[in-house]
């Protein structure tokens, strides 16, 4: 667990999404959830030592970042267009995904529920916990219904997988021109931490690289499909850096302690 600021912590070394939360005098906020179930339930102990949990914000439909959302019992708040297309999934669907995503089984609980956000938003949506105020923003592209989480007392911003540090770009179910509308919007918060879906935390500039590579690849596409010729792997390096990493093969670190979040 890494600790951005004093009141902002984030994990970026486990299988599936990057989730983090935010300790307010109110309590706390989540922003998504690990994808493992067991890691899931011990994150939740550790992090609930720091003060009541308060809701959770799931940034995006793609079960990585909202499968465990089952394990949490209060508020869940997203985007109305991502509850909308995680109601068209079953877990027989999403253990198939899960086969095909990750190396390890991802062992899904006998008798378990999906759980789906009980609280959307259209436009956007103002929280405010304590001195902490949480502007979520829908910004569309790597999924319709994304959501980002901005907090400026903090400057900082959960982007979800708009925004992937420094490892491959996904484009399934991507809205390229959107993604980079969206890359701008975020260009113009006033923020020094930029906490992606997957990967490294960034800085403020690196939204200029990642439009470069979502821009890339969409002209890239559409030049090879328009040609006729395979958009390969030696064109898809050409345009992300980052073509060929991805973290879905670690295994994820069930070890966390009460001194392990600080």
């Amino acid at each position: 667990m890494e600790k951005i600021t004093g009141n902002v912590f984030y994990e970026n070394k486990i299988r599936g999404c990057n989730p983090g939360f935010v300790v307010t005098g109110e309590g706390i906020v989540l922003i998504d959830f690990p994808v493992d179930f067991e890691f899931t339930k011990r994150w939740m102990r550790e992090i609930a030592k720091r003060g009541k949990i308060r809701c959770m914000i799931n940034t995006e439909h793609h079960m990585d970042h909202w499968l465990c959302n089952g394990l949490f019992e209060g508020d869940i708040i997203a985007h109305e267009a991502t509850r909308e297309i995680m109601r068209t999934m079953d877990l027989d669907f999403i253990r198939k995904r899960t086969k095909a995503l990750y190396i390890d089984p991802l062992v899904i609980p006998e008798g378990y529920q999906l759980k789906y956000p009980n609280i959307t938003y259209r436009g956007g949506m103002t929280l405010y916990f304590g001195k902490h105020t949480f502007q979520l923003i829908h910004t569309p592209g790597h999924t319709p219904g994304l959501t980002a989480v901005y907090i400026p007392e903090e400057k900082a911003v959960f982007t979800g997988d708009n925004v992937v540090g420094q490892t491959r770009t996904a484009y399934h179910d991507a809205q390229p021109e959107k993604w980079l509308e969206s890359l701008k919007a975020l260009e113009g918060l006033d923020v020094k931490f930029v906490l992606p879906g997957h990967g490294k935390v960034c800085d403020k500039p690196y939204l200029k690289q990642q439009a470069a590579i979502v821009r890339g690849w969409w002209e890239g596409s559409q030049k090879a499909k328009a040609e006729g010729i395979p958009f390969d792997d030696e064109a898809k390096r050409t345009i992300d850096p980052y073509y060929g990493t991805r973290d879905t093969g670690i295994k994820p670190d069930v070890t966390l302690t009460a001194t392990s979040v600080r």
